[in-house]
C-alpha cells in the first residue's frame, strides 16, 4: 500500500513530503480489502463479552430462557443465511451482486455465534475472495455454482458441529 502524501512534525513545524512514497506493510488491511469485509464482522465478539453480558441479562430477567434466546437468535440467522444461499444457488441466481451480500451475511451472522473456527469456514472467505474479483454483472459457471454448494455445504456441516 502506497501513502502519496505524508505530514511529518518534527521540531515544531510541519513538513509535507508530497514527492515522496512511502511503502506500508499492512497485511491484515490488504486481507480485508481484499476479501471485502471491514474489520469489525471479520472477527466474532470475544466470548467472555458475550458471557457477561447473558449472565447480566439472565440475572435481571424473570426467566432463565433468555440468555439461550439470544444465542438461538444468532444460529437461526446464520442458518437462514445458509439456507438462503443454497436457494439462490438452485434457483440459478448465480450473479457476483446476488451471492457476494449472502456470502457477507453469512460470515457476520456465524461470526456473532462463534469466534472459534470451525471446518470449512475458511471456504466461505474463499468464495467472498473470488466474487470480490468479479464484476458485479458476472456470474458463476454451471461448475463453479456446484463447487460453492459443496464448499458451503461443508462450512454448514462445520458450523453446526461447533453448536454442540
Amino acid at each position: 500500500m502506497c501513502v502519496d502524501m505524508i505530514t511529518f512534525k518534527a521540531e515544531g513545524r510541519e513538513k509535507v513530503g508530497a514527492d515522496r512514497k512511502i511503502q506500508l506493510e499492512v497485511p491484515k488491511a490488504t486481507e480485508r480489502l481484499r476479501i471485502g469485509l471491514p474489520a469489525t464482522v471479520e472477527t466474532a465478539p470475544s466470548n467472555s463479552h458475550h458471557r457477561s453480558n447473558l449472565s447480566t441479562a439472565s440475572a435481571s430477567a424473570p426467566s432463565s430462557n433468555n440468555a439461550p434466546h439470544v444465542n438461538a437468535t444468532h444460529i437461526v440467522s446464520a442458518s437462514e443465511n445458509f439456507i438462503t444461499l443454497f436457494d439462490a444457488i438452485r434457483m440459478n441466481m448465480l450473479s457476483k451482486d446476488t451471492l457476494h451480500p449472502i456470502l457477507v451475511e453469512i460470515i457476520q451472522a456465524v461470526n456473532k455465534v462463534t469466534d472459534r473456527d470451525f471446518e470449512n469456514k475458511g471456504k466461505i472467505a474463499q468464495w467472498l475472495i473470488t466474487l470480490n474479483q468479479m464484476r458485479a454483472a458476472e456470474e458463476l459457471t454451471p461448475e463453479m455454482a456446484r463447487e460453492l454448494q459443496f464448499d458451503l455445504n461443508a462450512a454448514y456441516d462445520g458450523f453446526k458441529g461447533t453448536l454442540g
